[in-house]
């Protein structure tokens, strides 16, 4: 799919991917799909440099979605975007219907968004929020076009579901023994929030050595990327960066999470090696936690826990594993 292809709308386009004109409509309807998350709010798309790549899913004039395609800017095809900024790639504008309707509604947008994709040049990688769990719109328009190949990989994520536990006493009493034994760890450990550009920096420091990059310029250009996106989302009040810091004031880790309707979402996390006797992680997350049960949050999104290593560790603070798709097509 070329650039003008997609954003052509002429009479005969009667299904058409349009670029967005109106930012404050586009999150207007995010903020009402039940694909709502803070990876598709303007804002995040503009310091994630994802801006550009959303489109608008119509039909006859009508909006039924929104999409990111990264691939129709080759230059932005990078793992780092991949790995921070499309964690979600599709959102759907849904009437207020029955459950049979919505799945059929549902079916009929993915059978039709596939019919354009196909005609893509490059490869494209889409994910799926985990309220989209009937893929056969996809399926069925693929399994029509054998001339180009579709994969369906399963992913994972933790969602802790707030409302299950009456109040934070509650919730601490149903995780693991060892996260009740770091929850005791929290005297030793001063847990704050920060906004300012010098614990930015920190956190970076800290972050470059917990993350392995392939090449020295993949490192600098995921760091300048990060780095814009913690500070953009703090100056569009959707960021937090949480630090740990020891006895002597050491900073040892450090947790930042975006917020959007009640949800928060754990996007980086990072600490020092000298620093694990603490369990500083654990530590934040839990304080993250209970900020979230006082501030009346519903869901915490852990994005991701595909890893044994995090799968383990994120499902300790009781977070129910839940499936979501990620959609591979060459």
């Amino acid at each position: 799919m070329s650039r003008d292809q997609s954003d052509s709308n002429s009479a005969l386009d009667t299904f058409a991917l349009l670029p967005v004109l109106d930012w404050q409509e586009w999150d207007e309807a995010v903020r009402e799909s039940e694909q709502s998350c803070i990876f598709l709010k303007s804002s995040y798309l503009e310091a994630s440099g994802l801006a550009k790549v959303a489109r608008y899913i119509t039909e006859d004039g009508k909006t039924l979605g929104g999409i990111l395609i990264p691939e129709l800017f080759p230059e932005l095809c990078t793992t780092s975007i991949r790995d921070y900024a499309t964690y979600q790639s599709i959102w759907m504008k849904e009437k207020k219907q029955n459950n049979f309707r919505k799945f059929q509604n549902r079916i009929n947008i993915l059978s039709k968004l596939a019919t354009l994709l196909i005609d893509c040049k490059d490869e494209v990688t889409l994910s799926l929020h985990w309220s989209i769990q009937d893929i056969r719109g996809f399926d069925w328009t693929f399994f029509e076009s054998p001339e180009k190949r579709i994969e369906f990989i399963p992913r994972y994520t933790g969602i802790l579901h707030l409302k299950d536990f009456g109040n934070f006493d509650q919730y601490i009493s149903s995780i693991s023994s060892g996260r009740k034994y770091d929850f005791k760890l929290r005297k030793e450990l001063s847990v704050t929030e920060h906004v300012d550009a010098v614990s930015v920096d920190t956190f970076l420091e800290m972050y470059s050595e917990t993350v392995p990059f392939l090449t020295y310029d993949s490192r600098i250009y995921a760091l300048e990327q990060v780095r814009k996106i913690i500070v953009d989302s703090i100056a569009a009040a959707t960021g937090t960066l949480w630090l740990g810091q020891d006895e002597t004031g050491k900073t040892v880790a450090g947790v930042f999470v975006q917020e959007f309707q009640g949800t928060l979402y754990y996007q980086f996390g990072a600490s020092l090696v000298n620093g694990l006797k603490y369990s500083p992680n654990a530590v934040i997350l839990l304080k993250i936690i209970e900020k979230a049960f006082s501030d009346g949050a519903r869901i915490i999104d852990f994005v991701g826990i595909n890893s044994p290593a995090r799968g383990g560790f994120k499902s300790s603070l009781n977070a129910t594993p839940q499936l979501y798709f990620q959609v591979h097509i060459k």
